[in-house]
């Protein structure tokens, strides 16, 4: 481990956080990392290791001040990974710059999160909570199939689904149901749409976005009533216009939460009616945004202003605007059900200089689930192209390289 300068604590420390490890270390930084598996990824890099639950805020907080009293921590962050409370829990406990823990609550809170939203003049889809199907039923009526049901508190889209009749939502209310800690669902009217991602750093109450990305379902019905996002790609498709709509949602968004520095990352829908606000979370991002595509395509390092915005360093706001370079395209693997024969072409696509990132999360003689939220996608490869026909092009071409095999079980 590196010796002299400040620490980093990176709560998680699994495959897509890697990279902060890396950049951390790079920069000269200690660094030690939190997990609750002691042979995550992150740990085979030249680190200290905090065995704890990065789902588990007390648990952490508590192995945290064990390590801290020893060994001084001068910052916390993490990507990829939706813990704010745990992240803000262990600043608080240290002393150290985050977010306030309301806005932590708020970004895993769906519900008070969307009505804090709602009361703040933000356009976000009509919702009620409710605790059985029978008042779900009587929603889904007054606005009009299809809706959207959701657990008030979830991770990587379980349990998030797109209902299109009254027998749909009676069946799979339960499930939904069961997935929350007090059996409520949140219900939602259906946005129509294109989908955007973005990706924002708030500075001294100014947010700044480093990317708005176009999202990928062409495989809704496949999955229905699962909704399986496969990807996308960045920059979106969007008029200067509609940018400047997103920037200033964006911007009300950070008010709302109450965030002065730290970072949100969005999930928004450009209706027929302008732009509505489907969900926000007081982090930064999965799927390699942050870490690969942003880089590559805006030349906006947001892992590394993360890593300032910790440790309490001046950030340059020069830094955070986005230089156009060329387009990125990201797909997922989503193979059928069953137990893995054979992987084709997947290793070839680590040749092709268009690649920038391929990864498999599945091996021979898995079994592979169905997909039913993005927990189970079987990995993903993102592809650069001079533009969105191009990087478009190319990532489909890497898609039809690779043929995971799998027989029923």
């Amino acid at each position: 481990m590196a010796s002299g300068g400040q620490r980093l604590l990176i709560i998680g420390a699994g495959e897509e956080q890697v990279p902060a490890y890396d950049l951390a270390l790079a920069m000269g930084l200690q660094v030690v990392g939190s997990d609750m598996n002691p042979a995550a990824p992150a740990f085979a890099l030249p680190v200290d290791r905090i065995i704890a639950s990065t789902y588990d805020p007390a648990e952490t907080v508590a192995a945290v001040k064990a390590y801290h009293r020893t060994r001084r921590i001068d910052g916390v962050m993490t990507l990829a990974c939706d813990a704010p409370l745990t992240v803000t829990g262990v600043a608080r406990a240290l002393g150290l710059p985050g977010i306030s823990e309301q806005a932590a609550l708020l970004g895993t809170d769906k519900h008070e999160q969307i009505r804090k939203f709602r009361d703040d003049g933000l356009p976000v889809p009509q919702f009620a909570v409710v605790d059985n199907a029978a008042d779900a039923a009587r929603q889904a009526e007054q606005w009009g199939y299809p809706v959207i049901i959701k657990p008030i508190v979830g991770r990587g889209g379980r349990g998030v689904l797109r209902i299109t009749d009254s027998e749909l939502l009676a069946r799979m209310f339960g499930e939904v149901a069961g997935m929350g800690t007090d059996q409520r669902v949140l219900i939602q009217e259906y946005l129509p749409g294109p989908q955007i991602s973005s990706e924002s750093i708030v500075v001294d109450g100014v947010a700044h976005t480093a990317m708005y990305a176009g999202r990928n379902y062409e495989h809704l019905a496949e999955f229905a009533p699962y909704i399986i996002e496969n990807g996308g790609w960045l920059p979106a498709l969007i008029s200067t216009t509609e940018q400047e709509r997103l920037d200033q949602t964006v911007q009300a968004v950070a008010e709302s939460y109450g965030i002065t520095n730290g970072f949100i990352k969005g999930d928004l829908v450009l209706t027929p009616d302008g732009v509505k606000v489907i969900e926000f979370a007081a982090r930064m991002g999965g799927g390699y945004a942050v870490s690969h595509s942003i880089p590559a395509t805006h030349q906006v390092n947001l892992v590394e202003q993360a890593i300032k915005l910790a440790l309490g360093r001046q950030i340059d706001t020069e830094d955070l605007k986005p230089r156009y370079r060329q387009s990125a395209a990201i797909r997922f693997f989503l193979p059928q059900p069953g137990l893995v024969k054979a992987i084709e072409g997947f290793a070839e696509l680590a040749g092709l200089d268009w690649v920038i990132l391929s990864r498999m999360y599945t091996a021979v003689g898995d079994i592979v689930q169905p997909i039913t939220n993005h927990t189970k996608r079987a990995g993903c490869v993102i592809v650069v192209g001079k533009d969105h026909a191009e990087a478009e092009q190319r990532v489909k071409e890497a898609i039809d390289r690779v043929q995971i095999i799998t027989e029923p079980v």
